[in-house]
């Protein structure tokens, strides 16, 4: 499996400000000497040593992350803004099928999907998988007037799509992975998925609050779905304090995050589903948090990464 990361934000799209850029491009000029021009080796060595955040950024578009089986083909999950970077980019299935997961129908994970270019390519076949809801009627909605030009609306595109309603934690297979979809606690519900094949596995677990139930039932209201889970994509949106002052609200804070993965000797965890009002420096800042956190551990060897559009992990 190869996993990419098109959209990695909570809520609403939040791309770089010209004051966060301006202050990146300072923070840069600020660290530069004599030797670090004196040739183009210098310049490269220079560069690669710089902060991620300062280098680069952890990027703005609401979630969509694609899993691509070893037999070619595409899984989308969610259908944030990060799906009209997916679907302008050029590495598309040959059979033009794409199999699109929706966690749930918030709106941040259906935004984009409007403007998925591949939906008006007559030759696409789109999938829809949905656990516990009906996705047709809140995709018709949000094609309609006034919301959307009737003249590309809904009614042009909906014979492209097929919809496929799942049970939880029922197993099945598409295009040579098994899937299971397992129900999680968010306002209205979310979907998590798992993904299984040739014995590595992933989970895509985004608008999710990890709560002591969590914990202390995790066998009667999880079952094996988490473990031993090669790579986690979890929620981790708030730092301890935000928490506090948002209980019930749907989301982890990262420390609870490495919890949950250390409970279930996950390999790999992956913060996800950032706050919009995280500049890069508060993101990094609260990845190295967890990852003391996770290293103050003795025993346990969880790796923990921060989700960046354009990131890609192999399993």
């Amino acid at each position: 499996m190869r996993i990419h990361f098109w959209g990695v934000r909570g809520s609403v799209p939040s791309p770089l400000t010209p004051e966060q850029v301006q202050s990146k491009i300072e923070a840069v000029v600020s660290r530069i000497g004599a030797k670090d021009t004196e040739s183009p080796d210098s310049r490269e060595t220079f560069i690669a040593l710089l902060s991620p955040c300062l280098f680069g950024s952890v990027g703005g578009n609401t979630p969509c992350v694609q899993v691509t089986g070893t037999e070619g083909a595409h899984f989308l999950l969610d259908a944030g803004t990060g799906i009209t970077s997916y679907g302008r980019a050029h590495d598309h299935p040959s059979d033009r099928r794409y199999a699109l997961f929706l966690s749930h129908l918030h709106w941040d994970h259906i935004q984009g999907l409007p403007f998925f270019l591949p939906l008006y390519n007559p030759l696409s076949k789109i999938d829809v998988y949905t656990a516990g809801c009906e996705a047709e009627p809140a995709l018709e909605n949000q094609g309609r007037e006034p919301f959307f030009p009737k003249e590309a609306g809904w009614i042009r595109v909906k014979d492209r799509c097929t919809f496929h309603s799942v049970e939880f934690d029922s197993p099945f297979d598409v295009s040579g992975l098994r899937v299971t979809a397992h129900r999680m606690d968010h306002p209205g519900y979310s979907t998590a998925y798992r993904f299984d094949e040739a014995g590595k596995s992933f989970v895509y677990a985004t608008d999710v609050e990890i709560t002591g139930a969590d914990f202390r039932e995790k066998v009667n209201t999880h079952g094996t779905f988490f473990q031993n889970v090669d790579t986690l994509v979890l929620d981790a949106q708030y730092t301890g304090s935000e928490y506090k002052k948002k209980k019930g609200w749907g989301h982890s804070s990262i420390l609870t995050a490495v919890d949950f993965a250390l409970s279930w000797q996950v390999r790999e965890l992956i913060l996800f589903h950032h706050d919009p009002g995280h500049d890069d420096r508060t993101l990094y800042g609260m990845l190295e948090r967890a990852k003391d956190y996770a290293a103050s551990f003795p025993g346990d060897s969880l790796s923990v990464r921060l989700a960046t559009e354009g990131m890609e992990v192999v399993l």
